[in-house]
């Protein structure tokens, strides 16, 4: 039976509370985080290692790179960018579909071919 492997992309608050719901649960096996900022996604991973001992579930987290993608059973999209103020829906849209492009191009070039769970906004259309 394979390891049970989740990629979270982008570590801001939505990709870190998905993280911690998933070491509380005891979920899966291998959790990865990356995120532009390779830094970041080292350090949330390094406490979320942190608080494994009072986990249900042993589990291996750590940061990683696209590559990571390819065998992983589901990968969750949160990278994106806020709506700032005054900024309307289609202009968040603008910005946030260059992001969402080239984070799933990457996904796509590692061979990955599992489920895509997308949480950035506006969700509807970057799904789509």
């Amino acid at each position: 039976m394979e390891r049970s492997k989740v990629v979270v992309i982008g570590t801001g608050f939505v990709g870190m509370s998905y993280a911690y719901a998933l070491v509380n649960q005891g979920a899966v096996e291998e959790l990865v985080l990356i995120d532009i900022d390779k830094n970041k996604a080292e350090g949330e991973a390094m406490d979320l290692n942190h608080g494994l001992a009072f986990g249900p579930r042993k589990m291996t987290i750590r940061a990683g790179d696209y590559d990571e993608c390819k065998n992983a059973g589901l990968v969750v999209i949160t990278a994106g960018v806020n709506q700032k103020d005054g900024e309307t829906r289609i202009q968040l849209l603008e910005r946030n579909a260059k992001i969402i492009k080239t984070v799933v191009n990457n996904i796509m070039s590692s061979g990955f071919d599992g489920i895509l769970l997308v949480a950035s906004n506006p969700v509807d259309i970057l799904a789509y």
